[in-house]
């Protein structure tokens, strides 16, 4: 089996999850082995191996079915993801038992022939806390280490000091920054950056204004100071995550800020390009050093396209913390990074442009996207949404679709609907539960 998969991807879906209640003990359904730890966890973790597998989706689809008698009936997921190679699969899920409400994840790892499956499940309000527990004693997760910060508690709405949002902070947190929307909080657990973004250009165009810059400087007979440019090349995600925090390394240090060095991408999957202006999309797992302590961190990231001068957007939002509690404190750190809102008057501002940008793509760019999306995207929406905190919204006229903030969606979606009622929809999540 593969602990470092499991440990990557496992906890990127827990904000998915939604219900309340208490777990009533059950029956392990024939084949699989019940691991529970009253009265310390509620919960439960049911895992099964086969010789027989086909890939990891078909794994984790009949595992829903086998665990159908389980609970009260087959279980409802809200949203998955799968790697390219179809061998690591997750899917979020809620279910009742005896008409109790609980919550889960459930992952499928293939190794070869063998098939690994788990389905984690435990009451809300304590699911962060007990399914990590049940993980190791399954032996399908590291031992956590005890000096490591328990999870979140006495959260708070904290407003982002220009007023352009608020993130939701347990105790020990603070904000450290906030413009128009994009933020940053720091606290016991780590760090969390919600929709940071920066203008970057490629080496090529740097290239161009560099010498352009020189031409002039030859002109006026005065040499010009050299344009402070962010120049990292838009190839894929991870690659631009790493060359953007290697280019703001060196001035983070001489400001005093912070000592950050040895990057190193350890995972980067791309995701279906859904967010509106947007090139590309990816989840990036990477590693570094910041003041000598090793770090982990895990972000969504969007990639702009690359326009006449090479200049192009780089936004992400993202959690990090020392890697020996990364684990353990990344539902807390996932939760931090899913609340943050941004505030309606900066919304307002957006609301026009995206309704523009929906009519701006062409019949031919259309059809494309579609073949693109029509194998695998709509498994990955949930997940984008729940860690981005945004939802796919659909021009009904054409069919293209976009996202907008999670928290604003119906407002947007009524402001859009006013010029021409009923043309714009909020899509639903279900593909999953087919």
């Amino acid at each position: 089996m593969r602990p470092s998969a499991v440990r990557l991807v496992l906890p990127a879906v827990f904000l998915a999850l939604l219900a309340a209640g208490s777990v009533t003990a059950q029956q392990a359904p024939p084949g699989y082995q019940l691991f529970t730890d009253a009265p310390q966890v509620s919960g439960g973790l049911l895992v099964v191996k086969s010789q027989r597998a086909a890939g990891a989706i078909q794994t984790l689809s009949q595992g829903f079915r086998d665990t159908a008698g389980f609970f009260d009936r087959r279980p409802q997921v809200l949203g998955g993801f799968a790697d390219a190679t179809d061998q690591y699969a997750e899917a979020a899920f809620r279910a009742t038992i005896r008409q109790v409400p609980v919550v889960g994840v459930a992952f499928a790892v293939i190794e070869g022939a063998t098939a690994t499956l788990a389905l984690a499940f435990d009451t809300p309000n304590t699911f962060p806390q007990g399914v990590p527990r049940l993980l190791q004693l399954a032996g399908l997760a590291a031992s956590t280490s005890g000096n490591c910060p328990p999870p979140g508690t006495s959260w708070q709405v904290v407003p982002y000091p220009d007023g352009s949002g608020q993130m939701k902070l347990p105790g020990g947190w603070r904000m450290m920054s906030a413009n128009m929307g994009a933020a940053e909080a720091q606290g016991p657990h780590g760090y969390v950056g919600a929709a940071i973004w920066f203008q970057a250009v490629t080496r090529a165009g740097a290239a161009q204004k560099l010498a352009y810059q020189r031409q002039v400087s030859s002109y006026v007979g005065v040499p010009l100071p050299q344009a402070q440019l962010v120049v990292v090349d838009p190839t894929d995600p991870g690659s631009a995550l790493i060359g953007i925090r290697m280019h703001l390394a060196p001035v983070l240090r001489q400001l005093g800020v912070s000592d950050s060095r040895n990057f190193r991408v350890i995972r980067a999957e791309r995701v279906p390009g859904q967010a509106i202006g947007f090139a590309q999309a990816g989840m990036v797992h990477f590693e570094f050093q910041e003041n000598g302590v090793l770090k982990h961190g895990l972000s969504y990231v969007l990639l702009g396209p690359v326009d006449h001068d090479g200049g192009w957007l780089y936004w992400e939002t993202g959690v990090s913390g020392p890697a020996a509690c990364f684990e353990q404190n990344l539902p807390t750190l996932l939760q931090i990074a899913a609340s943050a809102r941004t505030a309606d008057h900066v919304l307002q501002g957006r609301v026009n442009d995206a309704a523009n940008k929906i009519r701006e793509v062409g019949d031919m760019q259309y059809q494309g996207y579609r073949r693109r999306q029509q194998s695998d995207d709509r498994r990955f929406d949930n997940w984008i949404e729940t860690f981005r905190g945004t939802r796919i919204v659909e021009d009904t006229h054409t069919g293209i679709r976009g996202t907008v903030d999670l928290g604003h969606s119906t407002e947007i979606v009524r402001k859009l609907n006013e010029q021409e009622p009923g043309r714009y929809r909020e899509i639903p999540l279900g593909e999953l539960n087919r």
